[in-house]
């Protein structure tokens, strides 16, 4: 299961509005049940923030995208290219 943080906050969530809702009463509403419901399906159909899903691959995005990598070799810097910085 790739998304079992947010399945499991989701289903601890819902199980801790529903005790509430029976402490707090000394029973529980067909509302707090739904309302319980809601939440662990909430959770369990989220995805994790670092789960990527479908089928299709994610292309690189056009601002994350790296300048070219020079190898083993850095730019060269001459005497006449740090007289801008003077």
């Amino acid at each position: 299961m790739k998304n079992w943080k947010t399945t499991l906050v989701g289903v601890v969530s819902a199980a801790l509005y529903a005790a509430v809702a029976y402490i707090q009463s000394g029973r529980i509403e067909p509302k707090e049940i739904a309302i319980a419901a809601g939440i662990a399906a909430l959770g369990a159909l989220a995805k994790d923030l670092n789960v990527t899903g479908g089928t299709v691959q994610q292309g690189p995005d056009v601002k994350s995208v790296a300048p070219p990598v020079l190898g083993n070799r850095a730019p060269s810097v001459t005497s006449n290219d740090t007289k801008i910085f003077k």
